[in-house]
């Protein structure tokens, strides 16, 4: 279940693959540490401490929680999804909760948002499609599709080069210029990344071009835009759980 969260709100690039099926139901934990929390190209925090809680069934179901310092606040993500395999293709359907608790946006209500997301992946491929139907609480109209491609080199066992691209496409209202009324193109953009992985360690580059919506994603911090690539490295643990 790591590895979807490596996909899911941790999104650093987008590394790992989709969430597959144990042979039994199982509980698993984990924490990591990294330079800088990254969130589909864009700036949040550096440098960044998570912790995540997972369960799985052997049927395909599974949910989880992830929790991580972001801009100063903190960042509490819920999720819950089925994952199948047909074939040599993995599929992945589920919804994720974002929430900032203490984040207000400048409508007086917190930042959080919900997500439904598909995900396929077959071979070392992976793709996700995120779409979030009523953008982040108080913000109106703000409605966003995000799309999330992944392609992973192994070199060894334990070593692989991943690579990222993404595109987050606005689709509410909020995005239209006030002068023709007509969705603002400028506010879409995509972002880039690689990595290099070595076991549970990575070192990685990310770089998301500059729009409109990217110098103010989601309405508000904590999420900022930059010209320069990011270069974050980090480190993860399992925790047993008996």
């Amino acid at each position: 279940m790591r590895n979807f969260k490596a996909i899911a709100a941790g999104s650093l690039i987008g590394l790992g693959t989709l969430a597959s099926m144990p042979a039994a139901a199982e509980v698993e934990a984990s924490v990591g540490v990294s330079t800088e929390y990254v969130f589909r190209g864009l700036e949040v925090d550096s440098p960044q401490v998570w912790g995540a809680l997972d369960w799985s069934a052997d049927s395909g179901l599974y949910a989880g929680t992830w929790i991580s310092n972001a801009g100063g606040l903190e960042e509490v993500d819920i999720y819950g999804g089925y994952a199948l395999e047909a074939g040599a293709v993995g599929l992945d359907f589920g919804v994720l909760y974002y929430l900032f608790p203490s984040q207000e946006s400048s409508a007086g209500s917190n930042l959080n948002a919900t997500e439904v997301y598909a995900g396929l992946s077959a071979g070392n491929f992976s793709g996700y499609l995120w779409i979030a139907p009523g953008g982040f609480e108080g913000v109106q109209d703000d409605e966003y599709a995000y799309l999330d491609l992944n392609y992973d080199i192994p070199l060894s066992d334990t070593m692989s080069i991943g690579t990222h691209v993404g595109a987050y496409l606005p689709q509410g209202d909020a995005y239209d210029t006030a002068a023709t009324g007509t969705q603002d193109t400028d506010d879409a953009f995509f972002d880039f990344g690689i990595s290099l992985n070595v076991g549970d360690f990575f070192i990685a580059t990310t770089y998301a071009e500059e729009s409109n919506a990217s110098a103010n994603f989601y309405g508000a911090q904590p999420f900022n835009a930059s010209d320069n690539p990011s270069i974050i490295a980090g480190y993860s643990w399992s925790l047993p759980i008996d």
